[in-house]
């Protein structure tokens, strides 16, 4: 990761907390909007219980991760492919 890339997280009660101390942890830079730079990868976390990928964004996706109750996916730059 970068400090362009975003990560985005839904969840409900304690799902959000673990991944914010995962990225504090292991030093990921929070995104900072006013940079005014494009980012370079969009990843999502998606609570499986409560939320669904097309809760979180339209955007094309690959699931990169499905594990337990939590997925974890890409957007795909239409550009890239």
């Amino acid at each position: 990761m970068t400090s362009n890339d975003i990560v985005r997280v839904r969840g409900r009660g304690p799902a959000d907390e673990p991944t914010y101390f995962y990225l504090w942890y292991y030093g990921v830079v929070e995104y900072n909007a006013e940079k005014n730079h494009e980012p370079r990868k969009e990843f999502f976390v998606v609570q499986k219980s409560h939320y669904s990928i097309k809760d979180m964004t339209d955007k094309p996706v690959i699931e990169l991760l499905d594990f337990g109750n939590m997925a974890l996916y890409q957007a795909v730059d239409i550009q890239d492919q």
